[in-house]
């Protein structure tokens, strides 16, 4: 495997060390409404290892096909893993407040938990 460097205008603040790139070479064709864009096939290109403001170091395997330079779309994933959304802990509480003057019910109410260790 190989960290490759890519250097874009600006990187996506969302991007981070662990996600995985992609890429596509799409197509432009002409049409009535404008301009189309066919999306070739989305191929793996590796881990992300770095990133700054406008470059993103990327883990490649030798045997993956190289994105084309100033044709290629490149994009990243998240790991669901690691970005899972949810309260995690042992303790939390909350607080319903009616700031109306009327009467007011709450019919139902949830809460997705998860135990951050066992």
């Amino acid at each position: 495997m190989a960290i490759i460097t890519y250097t874009f205008p600006s990187v996506n603040t969302s991007v981070q060390i662990g996600d995985t790139a992609y890429f596509t070479n799409p197509s432009t064709g002409f049409s009535l409404t404008g301009f189309d864009v066919d999306i070739g096939a989305l191929l793996p290109l590796g881990l992300v290892t770095g990133v700054t403001t406008t470059t993103v170091s990327i883990d490649v395997p030798e045997d993956i096909i190289q994105p084309q330079l100033n044709i290629s779309f490149i994009f990243f994933s998240k790991s669901n893993t690691v970005n899972m959304s949810g309260i995690k802990g042992y303790y939390g509480s909350a607080k319903f407040v009616n700031d109306s003057e009327k009467k007011v019910e709450l019919y139902a109410t949830a809460c997705g938990i998860e135990e951050s260790s066992k």
